[in-house]
């Protein structure tokens, strides 16, 4: 491994037009960022489903990702979208509730 400088940001910590941070297009600026500021390195939490506690290090699968890091930009129209992003005041129930419905 290269020895470099890094920062350490879970993904759900992104700056979003959904309540929470995603793998989009807020992702990408970041890397952007990094790289322009001569970081070398982007160390995120497990990107696994978390536990019912909501912690990612004790997921009950390992090799499923959480799918609130799906960009639904790509997918959904912004008026789709408002249900998300309009409500600022959304806890993580809810915008996950929300946000699986969307996927389905």
């Amino acid at each position: 491994m290269k020895r470099g400088a890094g920062i350490l940001m879970p993904i759900f910590s992104l700056p979003s037009k959904e309540r929470f941070g995603v793998l989009g297009k807020c992702a990408y600026e970041f890397v952007d960022f990094l790289v322009s500021s001569g970081q070398i390195y982007w160390q995120v939490l497990p990107i696994n489903e978390p536990d019912i506690y909501g912690s990612p290090f004790c997921s009950t699968c390992v090799y499923s990702g959480n799918p609130l890091f799906i960009d639904l930009s790509n997918f959904l129209s912004s008026k789709e979208l408002e249900c998300i992003s309009k409500n600022s005041q959304l806890n993580l129930d809810e915008y996950k509730k929300i946000k699986m419905n969307l996927l389905y």
